[in-house]
């Protein structure tokens, strides 16, 4: 009796990461950020420069400026180096009506400390600002405001600063009236170059302004991969129950299984996507589904084949029995594998996926 045992395994290879800037979030539950710090403020009365009172108050679980008269104040990350690595910055802030003239918001990368005559953010920097007491947004570089497109004003609204550190490019924008699903009302291109000297020593991510505004759910974390995407598009958490290893619908597949063979992460799919096989005259016939743009999302799929017993490891063959190809929707394609099994008597094929 011939027995060839059928296995799948996925591995991760080279996944793209850094140890320099933290990746974090923060929503204020257990009061200041461990990750960020209050820097220095300016005064409109005397343009001091020191550090002023801490005017920002934590108990909404969130960070809410309050009494600050006619001064900004600003919160940025404890590490300065975020030009070197992509990341996708965000930060819901929220403008009550009635707020002060100061009710400014300015959020974006750079040095992010007060300076004279108004408190913008001393530059090099580049960022967005919705304005309290307009509809205006402007966007934020070298220290300078300027005002184009009209979003904004009072509010709860969603910034979000997507960075590519290899074109040294960003793309900020706004979600206004934000309800929980990111959706951009308005944005901007802004080169790094631009901004006249952000560097590895002083690239911050701040956020903060004047009285009456309050910044909740910041969150600082590489931007979304095609996995991700993926996740975040059946309502996912790439980071949470999204999780590569993580099985959200608990049917024995992990969602990275699921994401490499077609699988819906929410629903009980494992018996229609799994690898089949049917027994020939002197040959297996090993059906697995691939991606359509495997090469373009970093997928290497392949099959390890046994046909010395179990003691030993399989040889990996790659696409070598591949015979045939079928169409099973607009983004896979079946594989049929015909393996040559006679004199064998017991082995195994295994399906091997990396994800570079």
């Amino acid at each position: 009796m011939k027995k060839i045992y059928l296995t799948v395994a996925i591995a991760l290879c080279a996944m793209v990461g850094t140890d320099a800037a933290t990746f974090f979030s923060e929503d204020f539950s257990g009061g200041a950020s461990p990750n960020m710090a209050m820097t220095d403020s300016i005064d409109r009365a005397g343009y001091t420069g020191s550090l002023q009172n801490n005017h920002l108050d934590y108990a909404g679980d969130n960070a809410a400026w309050e009494d600050l008269l006619e001064y900004r104040q600003y919160i940025r990350t404890t590490d300065s180096d975020y030009l070197t690595v992509d990341f996708r910055y965000e930060a819901t802030v929220t403008i009550a009506a009635g707020s002060s003239a100061w009710a400014d918001v300015m959020f974006g990368m750079g040095n992010g400390t007060a300076v004279a005559p108004h408190g913008e953010p001393e530059g090099p920097n580049i960022g967005i600002s919705p304005e309290g007491g307009s509809t205006f947004t402007r966007y934020i570089l070298n220290g300078v405001r300027t005002r184009d497109g009209r979003s904004g004003g009072v509010g709860t609204h969603r910034l979000r600063m997507d960075w590519n550190a290899t074109t040294q490019m960003a793309e900020v924008s706004i979600d206004q009236n934000y309800n929980g699903t990111f959706a951009a009302d308005g944005g901007y291109t802004l080169a790094g170059a631009n901004a006249g000297g952000i560097d590895a020593n002083n690239s911050y991510l701040f956020v903060g302004g004047g009285e009456g505004i309050v910044v909740d759910d910041i969150s600082v974390s590489s931007p979304l991969d095609f996995y991700g995407a993926w996740a975040a598009g059946y309502g996912l958490d790439p980071n949470g129950n999204g999780a590569r290893a993580e099985d959200a619908d608990v049917d024995g597949m992990e969602n990275l299984l699921e994401y490499v063979l077609g699988g819906n992460p929410n629903i009980d799919d494992a018996a229609t996507i799994l690898p089949t096989s049917e027994f020939t005259l002197g040959t297996i016939e090993y059906i697995y589904n691939r991606r359509l743009d495997a090469v373009e999302r970093g997928l290497t799929y392949g099959l390890s084949v046994n046909t010395n017993g179990l003691e030993t490891a399989g040889e990996f063959v790659g696409t070598d029995f591949e015979t045939a190809t079928g169409v099973v929707d607009a983004n896979f394609e079946s594989v049929t594998n015909s393996i040559p099994i006679t004199g064998v008597d017991l082995g195994f094929v295994n399906l091997e996926v990396t994800e570079n």
